[in-house]
């Protein structure tokens, strides 16, 4: 095995190509001349650096002024802007658990 230097991104994409793969993570590295047992660590400080914990957002232009809508797993829910924001806080909470 030798060694290459490897960014962030490009672990990214072996992680999203292992996981694709259906590979057992042994066939995957020794297929792609990988250290296993770096593959695996570098795959857990991945795992626990993303998992803080917090839902990614993005920003969307909204349609009508009057409402907000927060998409979930696939179910879509329309609010009131004037909602509270501790109603709200809660649950995004409760959505997380």
């Amino acid at each position: 095995m030798s060694r290459t230097h490897r960014s962030h991104a490009q672990w990214l994409e072996l992680f999203e190509a292992f996981e694709q793969s259906g590979q057992t993570q042994a066939a995957f590295c020794a297929e792609r001349d990988l250290n296993p047992a770096y593959f695996s660590k570098r795959r857990r400080e991945l795992l626990e650096e993303n998992d803080n914990g917090f839902v990614q957002a993005q920003q969307v232009i909204p349609v009508n002024h009057h409402s907000l809508t927060l998409n979930y797993g696939g179910l879509a829910l329309t609010l009131p802007l004037h909602v509270e924001p501790h109603w709200l806080a809660q649950l995004v909470k409760s959505l997380a658990a």
